[in-house]
C-alpha cells in the first residue's frame, strides 16, 4: 500500500494505491457472475451489491470509493488478471484494456484532486 501528496504547478492530488497479490477480482467473481472478459468482471465489481463473499452480504468497498471519486472528479485504475479499467471521472472518460501480461493479483490506484492553490 502507498499514499502521498502529488503536486505540480497549481495542481495537488492525493494518490493512494494498493497491490494485493492474492486471487484476482475475475477469479473471485466467476463462480457467482457471468461476464465475457476480465475487464467486464472489473466493471462488475464496481456495481453496488457485487460481492466476492459466499455467505455474508458485501460489495460496498469499491462501490463507495467509486461513488466518492465520481463526486470529486478523481481517477480510478484497477488492474486484475488480464484486464485493466481506468476511469477519469472529471471528463467521464473510460479506458478498458487487455493486459499484455497477466497480473496474478489486483492493483487498485485512486487519485483525489485537492483544492487548487491560490496565487499569492
Amino acid at each position: 500500500m502507498y499514499g502521498g501528496l502529488w503536486e505540480k504547478k497549481h495542481r495537488r492530488e492525493i494518490h493512494v494505491g494498493m497491490l494485493d497479490m492474492g486471487i484476482t477480482i475475475p477469479t473471485k467473481l466467476k463462480p457467482k457472475y457471468d461476464a465475457k472478459s476480465d475487464t467486464d468482471y472489473i466493471e462488475l465489481a464496481l456495481r453496488e451489491g457485487t460481492t466476492t463473499r459466499r455467505e455474508r452480504p458485501g460489495g460496498l468497498g469499491l462501490f463507495h470509493t467509486f461513488d466518492h471519486l465520481k463526486q470529486h472528479g478523481g481517477t480510478l485504475t484497477i488492474i486484475s488478471g488480464n484486464g485493466q479499467v481506468i476511469r477519469y471521472f472529471k471528463n467521464k472518460k473510460i479506458i478498458r484494456q487487455h493486459n499484455k501480461r497477466r497480473l496474478n493479483g489486483t492493483w487498485c490506484m485512486v487519485r483525489f484532486p485537492l483544492m487548487e492553490k491560490t496565487m499569492s
